[in-house]
């Protein structure tokens, strides 16, 4: 199995998850409406698709740049609103270093990993 295949797997598993979580909280009766004046809950609300829509762009190769953006820039928000209420959410962190990862990624070259015939582990053999 080659980086990139990794990279690509973990990159459509993250974006799946954190579209669903947006999707999720987008609809979600505490991010449709505020509990205490009945009015929608706005910044929850563009947190929630934003995320959602974010997470398919990040899927696909074309728009993987934009994508990304988005999702940094919600799970920022979203870290930043969590810290002004005093709780510490590491996952979003975590799903910030992941996207920049994969980004990183995205561009480089793709070694193999194992140890194949194409393998660049060595068995201790020069070829004799």
């Amino acid at each position: 199995m080659t980086v990139a295949q990794i990279a690509l797997a973990t990159r459509v598993a993250l974006s799946v998850f954190l579209a669903h979580g947006g999707l999720s909280f987008a609809l979600s009766a505490r991010a449709a409406r505020s509990s205490a004046t009945g009015h929608h809950d706005l910044l929850g609300l563009a947190i929630g698709w934003t995320e959602a829509i974010a997470g398919v762009l990040f899927i696909i190769p074309a728009t993987l740049g934009v994508g990304a953006g988005l999702l940094l820039a919600v799970l920022a928000a979203a870290a930043l609103i969590h810290g002004a209420q005093h709780q510490f959410r590491a996952d979003l962190v975590i799903y910030m270093l992941v996207v920049v990862l994969l980004v990183a990624l995205e561009g480089s070259p793709s070694p193999s990993l194992g140890t194949g015939p194409s393998s660049p582990v060595r068995t201790g053999h020069d070829g004799d």
